[in-house]
């Protein structure tokens, strides 16, 4: 209660009880005092005090306006407002394209749990969905699952062949990898890291995600931010059910899965043939 819906002041009470909990233990013990008033002091008490100075303080209720304010600037709820004579009421044009961009490449240098993860927490701290976990769920979880099922679908159709075929071309372990992050991808949340081996082998693949990434992401901000919130750690069917405009959820997941299973799918060709011609260089020069 004393933390008042703020996901900042629960971090900061939860610091301030682990802080004080040893020390009221240990002065319990140094006092004699009996054992089941510690217990009381120590399980209840310290919490219960911690509580009662953050919100007595106002501490609370200034982290909550700094999560309110954080919440209404990552979703736009600002919009519309007037720039000059103009009166904008959507994201301008791009924003979106360039977010699904970012956000992709943020995940792959380090910047999801340092820097996303924590916004979108933020964001779902009154138990509402996150415009960040709809994008998570776009940029990352379908690109993922768009890479993934172009090398099952691949080898499915080159598995006839595949003795007469270089084993560069789609190796078993590349499969059973790929088969693995799909179901997770779809199943249970965000499992990016299935494509980035991929993403990294090939150019195709790369920028074809970064290509799924914006285009998807440019959907969601095409109108209103906040109609379409939703999460990357739930079955992607369930995720895209529970946003408000299930229709732009749809569509922008749809677009994400497909631009990047087009890709995976030209990247494999691509480096297919690339591997063909180099045993055929090999062949004449022996």
């Amino acid at each position: 209660a004393g933390c008042g819906g703020s996901v900042l002041a629960g971090l900061l009470g939860g610091g301030g009880v682990a802080w004080m909990m040893g020390r009221t233990l240990f002065f319990c013990i140094r006092h004699s005092v009996p054992a089941t008033m510690t217990n009381i002091i120590v399980a209840g008490g310290v919490g219960t005090f911690v509580a009662m100075v953050l919100q007595f303080c106002g501490i609370t209720s200034a982290l909550g306006a700094v999560t309110l304010a954080i919440r209404s600037l990552v979703r736009l709820s600002f919009l519309p407002v007037n720039i000059g004579s103009v009166a904008m009421s959507t994201p301008p044009t791009g924003l979106g394209f360039a977010f699904g961009c970012f956000f992709c490449y943020g995940s792959k240098v380090g910047w999801y749990h340092s820097f996303f993860l924590p916004i979108i927490l933020v964001e779902m701290e009154c138990g509402e969905g996150s415009i960040w976990g709809a994008v998570d769920e776009c940029t990352l979880v379908l690109v993922s699952a768009g890479i993934c099922t172009a090398n099952i679908v691949y080898s499915w159709l080159f598995r006839k062949k595949s003795e007469s075929m270089p084993p560069q071309r789609l190796h078993n372990s590349d499969h059973d990898v790929s088969l693995r992050g799909l179901k997770i991808n779809l199943l249970c949340g965000d499992f990016i890291e299935a494509a980035y081996p991929f993403m990294e082998r090939s150019v195709i693949v790369n920028a074809f995600a970064y290509l799924a990434s914006g285009v998807s992401t440019e959907i969601l901000f095409r109108e209103r931010a906040d109609n379409v919130l939703g999460s990357a750690y739930l079955p992607v069917m369930l995720s895209l059910y529970l946003a408000g405009d299930r229709g732009r959820a749809v569509l922008s997941g749809f677009v994400a899965f497909t631009i990047a299973f087009v890709g995976g799918l030209i990247g494999n060709t691509f480096k297919g043939k690339r591997h063909k011609d180099e045993e055929r260089h090999k062949e004449k020069d022996e």
